[in-house]
């Protein structure tokens, strides 16, 4: 694949590109100092407006004029004088000092010191933070040694303008021209170009209050415990800017909550910002903390008044919970009560860790039950190709600009209520499973690849929909729908993680725990959304243990090197294991499509001549995919294995992933004390016969002898 390459002075069209946008769409967001700043800069030189983006662009805000390098910039320093001289650089300020220092390298930083001679400085190999802390309480800004070596550097005069313009753009800090760049080269997908674009704010008022509030709640990250006392302090005496429109009211919402959650039950102001939050969770945390307090009356009131009203449905769990356990002397909370009433559990190999639903996959189908991993994707995919129309080409639809791809339906909760006729006409047009696939099929063929936040395009995707159509009544399926259409915050994510298609007992979808693993209320809400729309679902534990059942496959490959991303495979070999025995095995040498190293033919007696006539592998990928499906992957140094063979299916634009076991690491952890865990040594203390050694099939079997040994300790302990 060919890299893409940017035009010269490409982010001048960036920055033209966001001016433009900033005119057209959010003029009336724009102060008129603002406006007028944009006319001002489009009237610079070519070569000052190219050095003033660049500084817009680049991460550090500080920068050494007599360092910069654009070859498409002539005379940097006069040009940057010139804009300092127009007023839109400028040098470094006293309340910028510490800023400054962080920009700074640490050899920079310790040449500064040298220059001011500041004494008792850290050691050179301290790390970087505490010469920065040092250099801040030791030098003065104004000394004129230091104006003299600070001169250099500059920055933007109107940083908090452009920060505003970028926000206004993408609707949220943090961000960049840098995301144009990636647009550009092809790493960022985003929507096609569309002639009507939206604003993501109404009113002046509003933007500004969103931005202060992100800006606020983004700073929370890196903030000392002495500002995040001031900043409560500000917040309960009311000094902090008007809310306005719905994002401010959500980001101070989480901004009151986050700071109480930081300074801690035990500040003076922890009670305070709760009750100032209109956040759920703030609400949950204040009655906790009133019980520890012993205000047990006032709780009681609070959880019935919950419980009396409409509000969030995690929040009325947690309320109804709550208040079974501390005033109806109930034991367990209602989550513990579905993990209890849960399945008796599955018993899947350890090897499965991390991958809890793989190996239950594999376990229902040794039982012969097609289960497939759907979590969230299987209903994020039908809600959108469902009303793709309504989300992404209805008039009411338009987005911000080609970066935005959550319609403002969705991002403000109200896409029922928005779209509730045309919601309605499209369900009733699904007379059945057929009208729906086909519908489905057109936004799929129409659309594909089209970017959105609801879910990623693959080829198979209508698969799992059309099984879950062809088994549920779709008058159920619609149910959940209009749910996700009526409430999306709530609904888009803690779906139960399989779909389980048994031809006894029908379709079921269930929620995979591993001991350990808690149930979320958000699982738990959607597992009673599901019930309550008719679609069987249910909770499924399970148990580490190694079952007879249990298929291995033991693999063992020769490649032309020790690089999995530049050498190839040579040789490879499989054997398989069931309940201690072998049952299959297989094997084939490959052509790596390169030279074979000498020293590798000398190792392994595989010669050029040898592969020259045997398949690539990307000819016996689907043998290889087969032979091992439903099988944890052991070998000897398992990563080396298992990595090679990854790659060589990612070259085929394929995946392929197996639990896996080391024959190392069990050998040391079941076998301890050996000198040696090579696998010649290994087979000599285990009894093992080992003939041609370093050809795939020979150290493959003896590999699996190791294993079925071990393996037989493992049922032991």
């Amino acid at each position: 694949m060919l890299r893409k390459e940017l035009p010269a002075k490409y982010y001048l069209s960036h920055f033209s590109e966001l001016s433009d946008y900033l005119l057209k769409v959010c003029q009336p967001l724009l102060s008129r100092a603002q406006r007028e700043l944009l006319a001002e800069l489009h009237r610079l030189p070519e070569d000052e407006l190219c050095l003033l983006v660049r500084f817009i662009s680049r991460k550090t805000p500080f920068l050494d004029i007599n360092s910069l390098r654009y070859e498409e910039i002539n005379n940097i320093c006069e040009v940057a004088l010139s804009l300092k001289a127009k007023g839109f650089l400028r040098q470094v300020q006293q309340d910028d000092f510490q800023i400054l220092l962080h920009c700074l390298t640490k050899p920079c930083l310790i040449e500064l010191a040298e220059r001011e001679n500041v004494t008792k400085t850290p050691s050179k190999s301290a790390k970087k933070l505490l010469w920065v802390e040092h250099l801040h309480h030791s030098i003065c800004v104004e000394h004129v040694n230091v104006q003299e070596y600070l001169s250099k550097y500059l920055t933007l005069s109107f940083q908090a303008d452009i920060d505003y313009f970028l926000f206004l753009y993408f609707g949220k800090v943090g961000l960049s021209l840098a995301q144009f760049s990636m647009r550009d080269l092809g790493v960022m997908e985003t929507r096609s170009a569309n002639a009507a674009y939206h604003a993501h704010f109404e009113q002046r008022s509003e933007a500004v209050s969103a931005f202060y509030y992100a800006n606020a709640l983004s700073a929370l990250k890196n903030t000392h415990e002495d500002e995040l006392v001031q900043r409560a302090s500000e917040a309960i005496a009311q000094q902090l800017p008007k809310v306005d429109g719905q994002y401010s009211v959500t980001a101070n919402a989480k901004y009151l909550l986050t700071l109480a959650r930081k300074l801690g039950p035990d500040s003076n102001h922890y009670s305070a910002l709760l009750r100032m939050s209109e956040h759920p969770q703030a609400r949950e945390m204040l009655i906790r903390h009133h019980y520890k307090q012993g205000e047990v009356e006032l709780v009681r009131e609070q959880l019935e008044r919950i419980l009396q009203g409409e509000n969030d449905e995690t929040l009325m769990i947690f309320a109804e919970d709550f208040y079974q356990r501390k005033f109806n002397q109930k034991r367990t909370s209602v989550l513990t009560d579905m993990l209890r009433k849960s399945q008796p559990a599955i018993q899947i190999d350890e090897a499965f860790k991390g991958q809890t639903e793989a190996g239950v996959i594999a376990y229902y189908k040794r039982h012969g039950i097609k289960a497939y991993h759907v979590e969230n994707k299987i209903w994020l995919a039908l809600f959108g190709l469902t009303f793709w129309q309504e989300l992404f080409y209805h008039p009411r639809s338009i987005v911000a600009n080609g970066f935005s791809k959550t319609p403002l339906a969705l991002k403000e909760n109200r896409f029922y209520s928005e779209f509730e006729k045309e919601i309605e006409c499209r369900l009733a047009s699904f007379t059945d499973t057929s009208a729906w696939m086909n519908w489905l099929l057109r936004q799929m063929s129409e659309h594909y690849g089209e970017p959105n936040r609801l879910f990623i395009w693959h080829d198979r995707m209508l698969d799992a929909i059309k099984i879950l159509l062809s088994n549920v009544s779709i008058e159920d399926v619609k149910s959940v729908l209009r749910l996700m259409c009526s409430d999306f915050h709530l609904m888009k994510s803690g779906f139960p993680d399989l779909m389980i298609v048994d031809e006894k007992a029908g379709l079921r979808f269930e929620e995979i725990k591993a001991p350990g693993d808690s149930l979320s209320r958000s699982q738990l809400v959607n597992i009673s959304k599901l019930l309550q729309c008719n679609i069987p679902a249910r909770l499924q534990t399970v148990e580490w243990h190694i079952s007879k059942e249990q298929p291995y496959v033991v693999v063992d490959i020769e490649t032309t090197g020790g690089s999995k991303e530049f050498d190839r495979i040579t040789e490879i070999a499989m054997v398989k294991v069931v309940n201690g025995e072998v049952v299959a095995k297989w094997q084939s040498l490959i052509n790596p499509m390169r030279r074979i190293p000498q020293k590798i033919t000398e190792l392994t007696g595989i010669t050029q001549a040898m592969v020259s006539d045997a398949p690539r592998f990307c000819e016996i990928v689907e043998q290889v995919e087969q032979f091992s499906q439903g099988a944890i992957f052991v070998a000897h140094n398992v990563n080396f294995d298992y990595g090679f063979i990854r790659q060589e299916f990612a070259r085929v634009d394929q995946e392929f992933t197996r639990a896996k076991l080391c024959t190392v690491q069990l050998g040391r952890k079941f076998v301890p004390g050996l000198r040696s865990y090579a696998l010649g040594a290994f087979c000599q203390a285990m009894n093992v016969p080992l003939v041609n050694h370093h050809r795939a099939m020979d150290d493959a079997y003896a590999t699996a002898e190791i294993f079925i040994q071990i393996n037989k300790i493992r049922q032991e302990n």
